[in-house]
């Protein structure tokens, strides 16, 4: 998730509770703390912090937070809106004393498990904040959204099946959001069950026709499922309704590749490229499509370049490694191929069935590097 989107959400959480806060921050102070403000005085202080926060003056919001916490020590709600001002301000270990704080004072409210949560995600401690997650639940069993995040977390760390529960309990709380149908999709697509991400992607086009990432997706989920004249259209569909985004054309290139439409392929992943010429990924792409055309030089040209772009790519070591196979050279091919398996060791498996490996298969260089790569 991007800054920019975080601050926007946060401000947006912020105005909608800024009334119901006053309302219980009136019924919690205790009267020796009534008197440190006058009640007119409060909230022309809360009206200041909160219109600063709204117009994203974060810094000076959180000084006028500050200066109402010195009066009023033992209110959570406070503690939370300095927190989220905090978090704006990118001062997450401040945001995190306050979060506790909050939660010190009143443990039984799921927003502030659910912030801090979220918080310690953000800052790499994934497990507190899942158990943080987990507790917002226990405290609103039918809080939809930290449906949504847990599952989202699942999803990023290879949960998939906790992921799905998650989220299909979020959509039974809330069918008609499509965004959970969207990210379960993903996660199906991630479990290679393709069957069901159609099923989710389906529903979210069909309500939302004016989507192109959603088209997108279900391009690539159809790509999946080797129907390609389906992910052909809706890749077409995606390009129609926004023909700026790079990787539209990439796929639509693959797909008539797939389709051993080379001509149409390579003016996809041409425009790709034109769009994102620091694509590593659409330039490793065309390489491929020149590799169908046995242009190897022009492949190699291509691997080189997505290789200086990210060194780390090893699929267009590998690939790199095929064009010399291809041309017989088995020296330069065991050269680019253990590169390519000391970036991604799965590729050892692929490689002793890929059949553009079989003229140097029995070649000295090749047995010789099986060995080496087994042993490590």
């Amino acid at each position: 998730m991007s800054s920019e989107f975080q601050v926007t959400l946060i401000v947006i959480i912020f105005v909608v509770v800024c009334f119901g806060m006053w309302k219980a921050f009136k019924a919690s102070a205790s009267p020796e703390e009534n008197q440190s403000f006058s009640s007119n005085e409060v909230w022309d202080r809360l009206d200041e912090a909160n219109e600063l926060f709204t117009n994203e003056e974060f810094q000076e919001a959180l000084e006028v937070y500050s200066q109402i916490l010195e009066h009023y020590p033992h209110y959570a709600n406070l503690y939370w809106k300095r927190a989220i001002t905090y978090i704006a301000l990118l001062k997450n270990e401040e945001a995190l004393a306050d979060l506790s704080k909050a939660i010190e004072l009143d443990p039984d409210t799921a927003d502030y498990h659910r912030e801090r949560g979220l918080l310690f995600v953000n800052m790499g401690d994934t497990a507190s904040g899942l158990n943080d997650l987990l507790t917002a639940i226990e405290r609103r069993p039918d809080f939809v959204d930290v449906y949504f995040d847990i599952g989202s977390i699942y999803d990023e760390t290879g949960r998939y099946s906790e992921a799905i529960g998650a989220l299909t309990t979020a959509i039974e709380l809330q069918p008609e959001f499509l965004p959970f149908y969207t990210r379960r999709a993903l996660v199906y697509n991630a479990t290679q069950d393709y069957t069901n991400a159609l099923t989710d992607i389906n529903k979210v086009v069909e309500l939302n026709a004016g989507n192109e990432w959603s088209y997108y997706l279900r391009g690539i989920i159809e790509d999946n499922l080797e129907d390609y004249s389906g992910a052909l259209a809706d890749f077409s569909k995606a390009i129609e309704l926004n023909p700026k985004h790079a990787v539209f054309y990439m796929n639509r290139g693959v797909a008539h590749t797939h389709m051993e439409n080379y001509p149409a392929a390579l003016a996809d992943l041409d425009k790709a490229i034109e769009l994102q010429p620091d694509s590593a990924l659409a330039l490793n792409k065309r390489g491929v499509l020149y590799i169908r055309m046995k242009n190897y030089g022009l492949a190699k040209m291509d691997f080189a370049r997505s290789l200086e772009l990210d060194p780390h790519f090893a699929l267009a070591a590998y690939n790199t490694a095929t064009v010399f196979a291809l041309e017989n050279q088995a020296a330069y091919a065991c050269k680019w191929l253990k590169r390519g398996i000391e970036l991604r060791s799965s590729l050892l498996e692929y490689v002793q069935e890929d059949e553009d490996f079989a003229s140097i298969r029995n070649t000295p260089e090749f047995e010789v590097l099986l060995d080496e790569m087994k042993k490590v």
